[in-house]
């Protein structure tokens, strides 16, 4: 085990005194982590999690939380998603105990992770389209809006993917996992359109026009308007 972990969970059992278990989970679409469970007597988090976040490695998630409030988590905020995406699917199917009581990993099997998906979409319908298309337009920021849109569109796979139960894949291949998971011929035929603009941060390319941007815009609209569809 990394000599990171072992000096975090030291610091982890002097912060906490009713701490019922530790599990190490790994990285997928976002980042590795460590979820500490505590006991409902537990009055207050925040102060000894503070502590606790000065010492955490810069790529893992440290999340703490109650026994009774375990079941949130399945259900992330969409707006904490690159840091949450499939934590307890990834804590389920692939977390390491660490210390204390394991979780109950298989209870929440049978609730309905559409909602996963459904959270990034209305997301992208208020957020994406006010604050991402339509003010990058209105700026000509048309470089902005491109990388905007493709981080966007991954996020939206990623929660579809991760809906099915699917965590086994990261920001790299979020695509090719989608397409070689989903069959919806025209949707792959969009993702596959959107595949030509190829850059994910401002280095890829020296500009993009209007036009560009545009037809960018429609593809992704294209795109979360058949995830809409899928069963």
């Amino acid at each position: 085990m990394r000599q990171d972990i072992h000096a975090l969970l030291r610091r982890i059992h002097n912060a906490f005194d009713t701490i019922e278990g530790i599990v190490l989970y790994p990285a997928g679409f976002a980042p590795a982590g460590v979820l500490v469970q505590v006991n409902n007597s537990q009055k207050r988090l925040w102060p000894s999690l503070a502590s606790l976040l000065q010492i955490v490695p810069s790529d893992l998630v440290l999340t703490c939380i109650r026994r009774q409030q375990l079941h949130e988590l399945w259900y992330p905020s969409a707006r904490t998603f690159d840091r949450e995406a499939g934590m307890m699917i990834r804590v389920r199917d692939g977390g390491v105990l660490l210390w204390g009581e394991d979780l109950d990993r298989d209870k929440p099997r049978a609730l309905d992770l559409r909602c996963i998906l459904t959270a990034q979409l209305e997301l992208f319908t208020h957020y994406g389209r006010n604050h991402v298309v339509l003010e990058r337009l209105t700026m000509e920021d048309y470089l902005k809006l491109g990388i905007m849109l493709q981080r966007r569109v991954d996020q939206v796979l990623a929660a579809a993917l991760i809906s099915k139960g699917v965590w086994q894949f990261d920001r790299q291949n979020v695509r090719e996992s989608f397409s070689a998971m989903f069959k919806d011929v025209p949707l792959l035929v969009f993702l596959d359109r959107l595949g030509q603009f190829v850059f994910r941060s401002e280095d890829c390319r020296q500009s993009m026009g209007r036009d560009e941007a545009i037809e960018l815009s429609y593809l992704a609209e294209q795109i979360c308007d058949r995830l809409t569809l899928l069963p």
